[in-house]
């Protein structure tokens, strides 16, 4: 599923062609037009969720679920390879700092401690031990702020983390890293998105790289072999690619990761229709009506339009800015939901508000 025409063409689509072509496999391409689907697929698919997603994702991941139930009731998906194996671009700094830690470690603390105060201290931030790192992942989390009793929801739910990251035996960035992508950032997309678009659609999506046992290999993989070379985004996901190169070309077993959203361009239909600007503005008023801060999205969603709109790739507030917005579409979806069920529950003849 993807977006692909003569004049904007996907290198994703002619990839995945090609490869189908190479290994003889049939192969099925859903052309997904995000100026004319985008809105009216999230609206739809977010009926199914019962608690906000967000994963914008969700609009053509429905599509394609929907488009796989003629043929097949239950299918294999690659989630959780690029949080296994590190594949994300950005991963390959992660390594960096971890093999600057590793020097750093190798120079005596008697010499250290004799070299010039701003490398000193230059030094000492590669040298963080497990508690370090958990502790920098808890004051991220919270912003360096939680409850101000500290036994509040959230000053409990990061302590949890904290806690869990002791246990897990996080002992490098990559680690840290690993950890938290399957943990936390990753979980929407690899388990509660394909496992609801799924289902709806009567397709059971089932991700052999999330099985225990491939989380325990993985876990044990020296960083070698998940990133080949530090500062090189093609040598991301080492060992999968390794393996795929035996059986396709190697321009297409070691392409760079681009990602979906950026070939479905849902971020270009939220910044370019205007028909998604006022929704958005309207989920955003729905924030603040529900009693929430509403401004810091506002905020983030203005300089997400500004940015895109004067060409830069990934505006740094379109995390936060989606957020935001998808929180409101789930807030009008309840909303209206709740409206439906009065009307239905309501005597003949009374009027429900």
């Amino acid at each position: 599923i993807d977006y692909h025409t003569d004049l904007d063409r996907s290198p994703e689509t002619e990839i995945a062609q090609a490869a189908a072509r190479h290994l003889g496999l049939r192969w099925t391409h859903i052309q997904y037009d995000y100026r004319k689907d985008l809105f009216a697929d999230l609206v739809d698919a977010y009926e199914a969720f019962d608690q906000p997603s967000a994963q914008i994702p969700l609009a053509y991941s429905q599509r394609l679920y929907n488009a796989i139930r003629p043929h097949a009731k239950v299918v294999l998906s690659g989630g959780g390879a690029d949080e296994l194996f590190t594949g994300y671009s950005g991963d390959e700094r992660v390594l960096q700092r971890d093999r600057i830690r590793a020097l750093a470690r190798l120079l005596p603390d008697g010499i250290r401690k004799h070299l010039p105060r701003p490398l000193r201290n230059a030094f000492a931030a590669f040298l963080p031990q497990r508690e370090d790192l958990a502790r920098y992942q808890h004051e991220y989390i919270t912003g360096g702020r939680t409850d101000d009793d500290g036994k509040g929801a959230t000053a409990e739910a990061a302590r949890a983390i904290l806690h869990d990251i002791l246990e897990a035996g996080v002992d490098s960035h990559l680690d840290l890293l690993m950890y938290m992508s399957l943990r936390f950032y990753g979980s929407e997309a690899n388990y509660r998105l394909p496992d609801i678009t799924g289902l709806r659609a009567q397709v059971e999506v089932r991700s052999p790289f999330l099985d225990y046992r491939m989380v325990e290999f993985a876990s044990s993989l020296p960083p070698a072999l998940k990133i080949a070379r530090s500062g090189s985004t093609t040598t991301t996901k080492f060992l999968p690619k390794h393996v795929y190169a035996r059986h396709v070309p190697r321009e297409i077993a070691w392409a760079e990761k681009k990602g979906l959203g950026m070939n479905v361009k849902f971020d270009v239909a939220l910044a370019g229709e205007p028909n998604f600007e006022s929704e958005a503005t309207e989920a955003l008023d729905r924030v603040a009506a529900a009693g929430l801060d509403a401004e810091k999205f506002r905020t983030a969603w203005t300089g997400f339009l500004r940015e895109k709109r004067t060409g830069v790739f990934v505006p740094a507030s379109a995390g936060f800015a989606m957020a935001g917005i998808m929180l409101g579409f789930w807030l009008n979806r309840e909303r209206h939901r709740n409206a439906r069920v009065n009307t239905q529950s309501a005597p003949a003849g009374q009027a429900t508000q």
